[in-house]
């Protein structure tokens, strides 16, 4: 902290005023994000019914904030990207404790 008194007025050149625009934050008043790696993979049973998974690892958000999406809507909203070299999407494994034979 220190008292108005001590400023002093800046004489030199002008800065740059020139800004390079910001990539979108965010859309719909939801923030822009991408998947950056597939971190692990698992199916959960839905009313019976088998369910892939995937923790997805996001840009810019650190590890312990992975979340698990489904894979078909993962697919369908990041179609262009190529995620599976990320890790293989077939197979993971199975958090109910159950066995299908």
């Amino acid at each position: 902290v220190f008292h108005i008194s001590l400023l002093k007025p800046y004489h030199g050149p002008a800065p740059d005023t020139t800004i390079s625009p910001l990539p979108p934050t965010n859309f719909q008043n939801k923030p822009v994000i991408s998947p950056m790696a597939i971190v692990d993979t698992r199916t959960i049973f839905s009313k019976g019914q088998p369910s892939p998974q995937i923790l997805v690892q996001w840009f810019g958000l650190p590890l312990e904030e992975a979340t698990w999406e489904n894979v078909i809507d993962i697919q369908q909203a990041y179609h262009d990207l190529n995620l599976e070299d990320k890790v293989g999407l077939q197979g993971g494994r199975n958090d109910t404790g159950l066995v299908k034979q």
